[in-house]
């Protein structure tokens, strides 16, 4: 069983861990790549105020550097400055306007905010104070259009969420296949448009998992996959509104923007192929193996019954592990609209590389950070994203981009 951290767990908290796990990687980055510090880190075992995260959703970073962070947990949103210092706190649990219940994605777009709730099946917006401006109901089905994952961006009066759905704990008697305790639907995730105006949600690309790559296949329970959701980043947004999306197959990953509402730029991709991926994900080590069971039985923040540990234990021994592993895992684009891919990983792995591209397909330097950092956001000068340590403590994380 774990137990909760105490004050000498501080010592080997995250912002001591976080240097460490970035040093474990290569002593010297390959050429052509740079690896990456953080400048900043908010939140951790010994984190107080508004800094003591439950679960940190989403991150939204300002022009100026202001940081927002959507607590799920708390159903509300932090708000702090380009130095980490606490500004205010915004919304709250409840059904009022600028509440939350199960706040499940949020996108700061401009100066205005936009927040998801999968409980009150509502979209809200707020101005950059926290105020709440305007709601709007968004009929979303657990079973047709799945649970929101992130907001992926947005496209005039179109917001894109990615979604997933469920959680699987088993298998079709019948057919074999995975299934949900809530749904008995296929491991699948979607792309889902919804109308600002009218609030209808409108699914554009469904994808089951198993098409995408073994590894995504569910294994006798939703948490054998050790990153949540690991295919729902297969879809980014430029800022003309078109869409980018990680295709499936390999040893082949093409990213191709494909029109959405057609805007005409002189020095934007033209649409179709941006570039081509020509790489094949690695094979599988005993590691990665051993890695991915401690995973299993070991989930951060969380205790399990033996009966837990039973049903995981049988699950793995009856999982045909993938013989490669995913030749990409991730996909973001910066506020340049350059598009950023990361490589595959396992949960041996203690660093993620990030191959780069200019907006015209060009290639950049890749970057290497830490694997467990989730990005969030990419900005023109840092990447924020969110860490989660052994105990399930979430903290968000500043990484200054060189140059």
């Amino acid at each position: 069983m774990m137990r909760p951290p105490t004050q000498q767990d501080w010592l080997r908290g995250i912002r001591v861990a976080l240097p460490l796990l970035i040093a474990a990687g290569p002593a010297h980055p390959a050429s052509g790549q740079e690896m990456l510090r953080p400048d900043l880190v908010i939140g951790g075992p010994a984190a107080s105020g508004a800094a003591a995260f439950e679960y940190v959703q989403a991150v939204g970073v300002t022009a100026d550097g202001t940081i927002y962070v959507l607590d799920a947990g708390s159903a509300d949103i932090r708000v702090f400055d380009a130095a980490g210092r606490t500004v205010r706190r915004v919304g709250g649990s409840g059904g009022g306007p600028g509440e939350f219940r199960r706040p499940s994605g949020m996108l700061l777009s401009g100066d205005t905010l936009f927040v998801v709730d999968d409980e009150l099946r509502r979209l809200t917006w707020l101005n950059a104070a926290g105020t709440a401006m305007a709601t709007r109901n968004v009929p979303l089905s657990p079973t047709r259009h799945g649970m929101v994952i992130r907001i992926l961006g947005r496209a005039g009066q179109r917001l894109y969420l990615a979604t997933g759905m469920g959680c699987y704990i088993g298998r079709n008697a019948e057919t074999g296949r995975s299934v949900s305790a809530d749904s008995s639907v296929d491991r699948r995730y979607r792309l889902v448009a919804v109308d600002l105006v009218s609030g209808q949600p409108t699914i554009l690309e469904d994808v089951r998992a198993d098409d995408i790559h073994p590894l995504y296949r569910d294994g006798g329970g939703c948490t054998v996959i050790p990153a949540p959701f690991p295919a729902a980043t297969r879809w980014a947004f430029l800022a003309d509104g078109r869409r980018v999306s990680l295709q499936r197959g390999e040893p082949t990953i093409r990213i191709a923007p494909l029109s959405t509402e057609e805007v005409a730029s002189a020095d934007a991709p033209p649409p179709g192929r941006i570039l081509t991926i020509e790489y094949r994900g690695r094979a599988v080590r005993r590691d990665d193996q051993e890695a991915y069971a401690h995973t299993v039985l070991n989930p951060p923040g969380m205790e399990l019954w033996d009966s837990d540990i039973a049903w995981r234990t049988s699950a793995l021994e009856e999982m045909e592990m993938p013989q490669t592993i995913p030749a990409a895992d991730d996909l973001r684009v910066d506020a340049a609209d350059g598009v950023w891919v990361r490589r595959g990983t396992s949960p041996a792995d203690t660093t993620a590389t990030w191959e780069r591209f200019d907006r015209r397909g060009n290639r950049l330097p890749a970057i290497v950070l830490p694997a467990e950092l989730r990005v969030e956001r990419i900005t023109a000068d840092a990447v924020y994203g969110v860490m989660r340590d052994e105990y399930g403590v979430h903290s968000v994380v500043r990484f200054r981009l060189p140059g």
